[in-house]
């Protein structure tokens, strides 16, 4: 009898031991590849994140560092090494500490809200950071709180890699026996580390081969561009890109590829999946040497609002470059802008001055209007409501329903949605400042912000047209009040000439004469300042006709000789008689004004030529005298209001400043143009087009 024969059971138990040695082989190496599989996703995932821009940290429940990702050296200057440990607040700024803790206990307690404050370098900047967090949980203990901090023009990008592998990460787990259920947890435990930090990403993060081909890209793409991931991934980027900025991408792009170790950030317009396009950001990194990556990894993020912002800060710039003197017109300039720069289909300014109620409009793509209208029934327009109420912050259609649906432009122009902004004066509300969208649409911070800017500007205005309207009252009320006693003792003054001054007495009649020329001059420069209040106001209303021109030089050549026979005046006319449609007072007192000028520069037996001749299919009028002209650094400001090249207190000609300045408001309202020019050898040239 064999040995098998006689132990049957012990070789059959033999071979089954051999049979599960070998099961249990095959198990081990099933095993160890599935480590090495895990370990490779842990490197990729860990690399991933090494990569963000942000900075990723883990505090324990005392607040205390206990991870730090290595992007916090880029970002702040500290080793790793030396912010393990040490207390979070020991970075952040100390006007933010009180604020930071009790943010901190707020996330500890569940409440999650981004948070802003600032952040102290090695070197001593302070940097604006934003804080994302939210608590970690094991066995219903909270164990310590897990964010990202962005820098605040960077937000935090997105990266959802672990999520394509978190299926099979769990079917794994799963299977895995008794020996790898430690190592199991741990990785799930890493796994929704990274998930969770990733999901507060506000950018996205996308993978590319070498040919533009997208192998990843996160999952956050669908809220900022509604594509679902899958949708994009196997396409190439650039079809997806404005064509207009397609090459230069597409340089920056070979540019990257061509270095080992390259980067590359460049501004485009990325197509949204509704076909409009938004503007982006892309910083990439040529990571195709690593081996956990082997491509280019390409963050992005929406910058839209961003350009937007730009965009209207750079037209309100050039909006407050065009104000001018008039602060009703500055007015309209900001409402134009207003309109203009929030894409508005129309845009109104309302204000309330001495109890009437004016408005102006503006509708893009029509004539715009040259004046605010007055409306004498109010209580229709919606901004009435704001200014009488006294608003202080702005309004939306949805807080004046009613009002809204009863403005008569809204039902007039089919207008869905409007944002109203008051404007303040001197403590109390003066004005309302309204933009209507004819599509429904919701008013964030930033258009608010907007309006508010140029709210705050109107405000200005509206204080310094209050301060110039009280001073153009000032002058109607002085200057007709002064007219009356003036006119009476001109009157008194020519009756006393004429009875006594040729008595034979020289002093008597020497004072009798400077009393009328006195009054006679006060008289001149009353008329000049009713004259400026009136065209101030916009009373200065022409009264044209089809008038020759010849005649009037003439005339008023005439008189200027009478009053000052010390001066030599002609008169050059060119060709037959010059036609002009004007107003014959205001031309007259404009050739006056300007005659009056040189008389008064001129030195005694000065010459003074008034010319006229055609140019161009205009007429040319010129005043030309040999005085002392006007020094080059006065000339831009000589018709200005009030201005005189000598200092007041030390001028030696009489009058206000006052006879250019209408001078220039007479020519303008005819449509023409008049500057100064220096007379060749000396003397000056004033010269008008009509």
């Amino acid at each position: 009898m064999s040995t098998e024969e006689s132990f049957p059971h012990y070789f059959k138990a033999v071979e089954e031991l051999h049979r599960r040695i070998r099961e249990l082989e095959d198990r081990r190496r099933e095993l160890e590849a599935t480590v090495d599989s895990l370990t490779e996703s842990l490197e990729l995932h860990r690399k991933l994140v090494d990569n963000l821009n942000d900075v990723i940290f883990h505090l324990d429940t005392l607040g205390r560092i206990t991870y730090i990702s290595p992007a916090v050296e880029r970002r702040s200057g500290y080793r790793v090494e030396e912010l393990l440990g040490q207390p979070f607040t020991r970075f952040v700024h100390p006007e933010d500490v009180q604020a930071m803790v009790e943010n901190y206990r707020e996330i500890m307690a569940g409440r999650l809200e981004p948070h802003r404050f600032r952040l102290i370098d090695k070197d001593g900047t302070v940097r604006h950071v934003r804080s994302s967090s939210r608590p970690l949980v094991k066995d219903g203990v909270v164990t310590g709180v897990v964010g990202i901090l962005s820098d605040i023009s960077d937000l935090v990008r997105a990266e959802e890699e672990l999520r394509r592998h978190r299926d099979e990460l769990e079917r794994i787990v799963a299977e895995r026996t008794a020996e790898l259920e430690e190592a199991g947890r741990e990785l799930r435990r890493r796994e929704e580390f990274y998930r969770a930090l990733i999901e507060e990403s506000h950018d996205f993060t996308t993978v590319l081969d070498n040919n533009g081909v997208i192998t990843f890209i996160s999952p956050s793409v669908k809220r900022l561009f509604g594509y679902d991931p899958r949708e994009l991934e196997g396409k190439s980027i650039f079809k997806f890109i404005h064509p207009e900025d397609r090459e230069e991408v597409i340089r920056e792009a070979r540019r990257a590829i061509s270095d080992p170790a390259g980067s590359a950030m460049v501004e485009y317009r990325f197509r949204h999946k509704n076909g409009t396009y938004r503007h982006c950001e892309s910083i990439g990194r040529n990571l195709k040497a690593h081996p956990a990556v082997g491509a280019s990894v390409i963050n992005t993020r929406d910058i839209t609002d961003r350009k937007v912002l730009e965009r209207q800060l750079e037209g309100l710039v050039g909006a407050f470059l065009n104000l001018g003197a008039d602060s009703l017109l500055n007015l309209m300039v900001l409402t134009r802008a207003a309109c203009q720069l929030s894409g508005a289909d129309l845009a109104r300014y309302g204000r309330i001055s001495k109890g009437r109620f004016h408005l102006y409009r503006f509708i893009p793509g029509t004539e715009a209007a040259d004046f605010f209208l007055e409306i004498p029934e109010p209580s229709h327009t919606l901004c009435y409501k704001v200014i009488t109420e006294g608003a202080q912050g702005s309004l939306t259609h949805l807080d004046l329903p009613e009002e809204f649906a009863a403005d008569r432009d809204v039902t007039e122009l089919g207008l869905r949605s409007c944002l109203l902004h008051p404007v303040r004066a001197r403590g109390s509300t003066v004005g309302c400042l309204t933009v209507f969208h004819r599509r429904e649409r919701e008013y964030g911070p930033q258009d608010r912000d907007f309006l508010s800017m140029i709210a705050k500007a109107m405000g200005t205005e509206e204080e310094r047209f209050a301060y110039e309207e009280g001073l153009r009252d000032f002058i109607d009320v002085a200057s007709h009040e002064l007219r009356h006693p003036t006119a009476v003792v001109m009157g008194f003054a020519q009756v006393l000439l004429e009875e006594y001054g040729k008595s034979g007495d020289p002093r008597l009649r020497e004072m009798l004469e400077n009393l009328l020329s006195g009054t006679e001059r006060l008289a001149h420069m009353i008329g000049q300042l009713l004259e400026v209040s009136f065209m101030e106001r916009r009373k200065h209303l022409l009264d044209k006709v089809e008038l020759d021109l010849v005649p009037l030089v003439r005339g008023v050549a005439a008189r200027t000789s009478e009053r000052s026979p010390d001066k030599r005046i002609s008169v050059r006319v060119e060709g037959g008689p010059v036609v002009v449609l004007g107003d014959p007072s205001k031309l007259e007192l404009l050739l006056d004004t300007l005659l009056d000028n040189a008389v008064k520069y001129s030195p005694e037996g000065g010459e003074i030529l008034l010319e006229l001749k055609k140019t161009d299919g205009r007429v040319m009028v010129s005043v030309h005298d040999r005085g002392s002209g006007v020094p080059e650094e006065h000339r831009e400001r000589i018709f200005d209001l009030f201005y005189q090249v000598e200092e007041a207190q030390h001028h030696s000609k009489p009058g206000l400043g006052l006879g250019l300045y209408l001078a220039r408001e007479i020519v303008e309202a005819h449509g023409g143009k008049i500057w100064y020019e220096p007379h060749p050898g000396g003397g000056s040239i004033f010269r008008l087009i009509l």
